[in-house]
């Protein structure tokens, strides 16, 4: 009898045990929800474009940022910026560096800061003319790096910067393209390329 008494008081406390353990679980899983939720969620893209008006005008190119809310909290958009290099610390070739930057707006295209609210997407249009001139004293300091073993500067890893109101920036690698534009200011099959097949005079 006695031992009858002791086999259910075990089987009784590894049922509590097991049901504290999921009582835990759930009050886990519930509190990462809710974090999960308050935390914004971006989707973010940088690359060159073409704008073709189609109403026989030669193309242009554009840098192009594209922004979406793919969380479930409204997010405002204050600034734009990049960060180029690989760490926080170590040798200078290495070492990140951050910088904001004054958005050259292209015809048309929305002005930070902007608001969006879940599943929206924006997307902002830079002058390309303007980034070339604004940063052309920045290439080999800012976009570029020079390695030890090499003469001569050479791209490094370059992001774009989505500065945030009341949380912290998103940082997404830009698209080859741009950044060769970036490190070079040349465009590679780019409008020119384009006009130039398209019967257009090169710009």
């Amino acid at each position: 009898m006695e031992e009858a008494i002791l086999t259910w008081t075990i089987v009784g406390a590894i049922g509590q045990a097991v049901g504290a353990i999921a009582t835990a679980a759930a009050v886990m899983v519930s509190l990462w929800i809710v974090l999960s939720e308050r935390k914004p969620k971006l989707r973010v893209s940088a690359g060159l474009r073409l704008i073709i008006s189609g109403d026989g005008t030669p193309a242009t190119d554009v840098i192009a940022i594209g922004i979406s809310n793919t969380g479930l909290r409204r997010v405002t958009c204050t600034a734009l910026g990049w960060r180029t290099g690989h760490c926080k610390r170590g040798p200078a070739f290495l070492r990140r560096q951050l910088a904001l930057q004054n958005p050259a707006y292209a015809h048309g295209s929305p002005q930070l800061p902007i608001t969006l609210e879940p599943g929206e997407q924006k997307l902002i249009y830079q002058d390309v003319g303007v980034y070339r001139e604004a940063l052309a004293e920045m290439r080999e300091s800012f976009f570029c790096r020079t390695r030890p073993w090499a003469m001569e500067p050479t791209p490094t890893r370059i992001e774009i910067v989505i500065s945030l109101a009341a949380h912290n920036g998103v940082f997404q690698k830009v698209e080859p393209g741009l950044a060769h534009l970036l490190a070079t200011g040349e465009i590679e099959n780019g409008a020119a390329q384009f006009n130039l097949k398209a019967g257009y005079l090169d710009q």
